[in-house]
């Protein structure tokens, strides 16, 4: 499990029944939950999931500086292990061999698209393996054999060739001498993405479902740049849920605690959240897109006389045409 000081909170955190929840905004959250739902929506045992992450967002400095950091960290012996936060002894041995966290460039079957890897995976599949593991005494188990892998969701080849090897690169650099010298050229603690970029950004994870008996597709979604925007909305709902919710309808009950993932410490009262979230947005962006109409409406009623009257055309045509592309991304 967590080593050192995380072994000590977390027996902690056990005996006092207190929850302590990581990995709460886009990293780990909609890999998280997304297949915490999947499992608990089908019948019988899961042998796999598989997840695609599409995104649109820009890094912050705080992001890049614990990219760049995270070299000269000195972690525990097997800290970046495929199986790093699981507890001691929850890896059968079908899921040593069957778990690979190498993702290729290949066509994505069932869903259509193509994938490649995805440069937040590695923090994702640890957490969602933990849940798995940890899951035996929440609820639905996901199984002995439960394999769990992430990459990027592309539509197009030519994409996912391109930023793959952007995802590599950059990783050549962090692992490399090259990362001092070239720390300057990022952003810096602090520095993030405009308002614009935060709410232009988007993202959607989409989860393959392998049973016994069945294939089964899940997504998850939402507007907003998913590693400012969504990230905080996720942690102030994830803190919300311990704060506010009636903790005997969290996973395990009152009294549970421990070192928890969002699913094993959260689970569906997060998901109910969220989702009530998502609502609000919709209804905004509706509300806009009535606003934008009956502006671009008004300028035919009231005629096209001079420059000013086509420039609140043009205006309230791109601003119709933003919301509807907006709510079209829901």
């Amino acid at each position: 499990e967590s080593r050192g000081l995380g072994d000590v909170y977390k027996r902690q955190a056990e005996k006092k029944g207190l929850r302590i929840v990581n990995a709460c905004g886009f990293d780990s959250a909609p890999s998280d939950l997304g297949s915490f739902y999947a499992v608990n929506q089908v019948g019988g045992e899961v042998k796999s999931i598989q997840c695609f992450q599409a995104w649109k967002g820009e890094a912050s400095g705080g992001t890049m500086e614990t990219m760049f950091s995270s070299m000269d960290a000195k972690l525990a012996k097997g800290g970046l292990g495929k199986f790093s936060l699981n507890p001691k002894n929850s890896v059968s041995k079908n899921q040593k061999r069957n778990t690979n966290d190498k993702i290729k460039i290949h066509k994505i079957p069932h869903l259509g698209g193509w994938t490649g890897p995805f440069v937040m995976a590695l923090p994702n599949t640890r957490v969602v393996r933990r849940s798995a593991a940890l899951s035996r005494t929440t609820g639905k188990y996901y199984g002995d054999d439960f394999v769990y892998s992430e990459g990027a969701y592309y539509s197009k080849k030519g994409a996912a060739r391109k930023v793959s090897f952007m995802t590599l690169a950059l990783g050549l650099v962090i692992v490399s001498p090259l990362r001092k010298l070239l720390r300057g050229f990022f952003r810096k603690p602090g520095e993030g993405p405009s308002q614009k970029a935060m709410d232009s950004g988007f993202f959607k994870s989409r989860f393959l479902v392998k049973t016994q008996d069945d294939i089964r597709a899940f997504s998850m979604s939402s507007s907003g740049d998913p590693g400012y925007k969504m990230t905080s909305r996720m942690a102030c709902e994830s803190a919300l849920c311990l704060a506010v919710e009636n903790p005997a309808d969290l996973p395990g009950g009152e009294g549970f605690g421990g070192l928890l993932t969002p699913s094993i410490g959260l689970g569906n009262v997060l998901i109910k959240r969220l989702k009530n979230i998502m609502k609000k947005d919709d209804l905004s962006i509706i509300f806009q897109l009535i606003a934008s109409i009956s502006w671009l409406v008004s300028t035919f009623f009231y005629g096209l006389s001079g420059v000013g009257d086509y420039l609140q055309l043009l205006a309230s045509s791109a601003w119709t045409v933003s919301n509807i592309i907006s709510y079209l991304k829901r």
